[in-house]
């Protein structure tokens, strides 16, 4: 299984176990079947207690993070669904190894100021780790499977 993949079905397995285990949270996959005139912004939509949150998975195992991982239009759309209320987050994985990897949570805003900096063409992960709002969210044992732990950021 490709990297990305493997990666998104840990994501899944991380939102079906709030889905079944905590009261007022939905999440869904969100197909990114390419169509024409259909855009898919995010990877995940995710609701706890009436707010909405997108969630777009990225992995690299490049020194640094590029920008050119999330496209144009999801920017711009994912843009629209946080001035009209909803949470946005870049889940992006750093596989250091084969054994060992770290998750970045990173809200759109600062995405967005990556962005306009305009300096360079990707993100240090040194500058992930000091500067994310969320950094290395952990896996470990939470109802009883090994999932990395996103409720750290979408039960708020």
């Amino acid at each position: 299984m490709r990297p990305g993949k493997r990666f998104e079905a840990e994501i899944s397995k991380a939102l079906r176990a709030l889905n079944d285990n905590i009261a007022g949270f939905f999440s869904m996959r969100i197909l990114d079947q390419a169509r024409p005139g259909i855009r898919v912004p995010a990877d995940f939509l995710a609701v706890y207690k009436g707010k909405p949150t997108f969630l777009e998975c990225k992995t690299s195992k490049r020194t640094s993070f590029p920008f050119e991982k999330i496209w144009k239009t999801q920017v711009e759309d994912l843009g629209a669904a946080a001035r009209a209320g909803a949470s946005v987050w870049f889940l992006v994985e750093h596989r250091i190894s084969a054994r060992e990897r770290e998750l970045f949570a990173i809200p759109y805003w600062f995405w967005l100021n990556l962005l306009r900096e305009g300096k360079r063409k990707s993100a240090q992960w040194g500058r992930l780790r000091d500067e994310a709002v969320v950094y290395n969210l952990p896996k470990a044992d939470y109802f009883g499977e090994k999932i990395w732990r996103v409720d750290r950021i979408l039960l708020q």
